[in-house]
């Protein structure tokens, strides 16, 4: 409100003082009106933004927020786009749907340490060349699994299942976690394992979303 803000009496007075139009794009602190003068009073720009509307002796601003970033999560083509809602990826590939997940996304190579469906994931069998991979492993029982993997900074986890006493370590963890079984020594399903295991050394795409019943959205690779 330039009358106000400027403490003139008249309408038609501050309107002559707006120096901006409809439209026009500002960064925070230009000018958008000014008394001139010896003892000249300025209004400035509080934050960037556009100019949407000026009558009546105001200003009205849209501000520029910051851009939220979504990630696609896997590697696709866009085939559509829904105005203020999102966007339609078109990928192939296999997938395998899980019960937990840490709520990140990444993708990267998928390598293979679970030898049998059942098999125990341990802190001696992650090594520095499976840095910036995602591991399939099977049963994790010690937080130090979960540590050497955060030390050798994996792009993500999927597991069969997890001693329930660590999961908290599991979730504060940077990168993504998906069980595909669930909490206690459960082995993979015969199908999941062939699927992953047929699949190493291919790009896998993680999608850690917690499970929602209510949605029907699950964690997903």
């Amino acid at each position: 409100d330039v009358r106000r803000a400027l403490g003139i009496t008249s309408v038609k007075k501050a309107q002559s003082l707006i120096q901006r139009r409809e439209g026009e794009k500002i960064q925070k602190g230009d000018v958008i009106a000014e008394t001139g003068g010896l003892f000249s009073r300025v209004i400035r720009a509080p934050y960037d933004g556009v100019i949407v509307a000026v009558g009546g002796s105001q200003v009205w601003i849209e501000a520029l927020g910051e851009p939220f970033k979504l990630r696609a999560g896997m590697p696709g083509t866009v085939t559509d786009v829904i105005a203020d809602r999102g966007a339609i990826l078109e990928t192939s590939g296999a997938l395998v749907q899980a019960v937990w997940g840490n709520g990140l996304v990444d993708l990267g190579m998928l390598l293979s340490l679970a030898r049998t469906a059942d098999d125990e994931l341990t802190r001696d069998r992650l090594d520095v060349s499976m840095r910036g991979a995602v591991v399939l492993g099977g049963y994790v029982d010690k937080a130090e699994v979960l540590k050497a993997a955060a030390d050798l900074q994996l792009r993500g986890l999927v597991l069969a299942s997890i001693n329930p006493n660590i999961l908290r370590n599991a979730a504060a963890l940077k990168f993504p976690v998906i069980l595909v079984e669930g909490f206690g020594r459960i082995p993979f399903n015969a199908t999941a394992y062939r699927l992953l295991t047929s699949n190493e050394k291919r790009d896998a795409a993680l999608n850690a979303t917690p499970w929602d019943v209510y949605t029907g959205e699950r964690p997903e690779i």
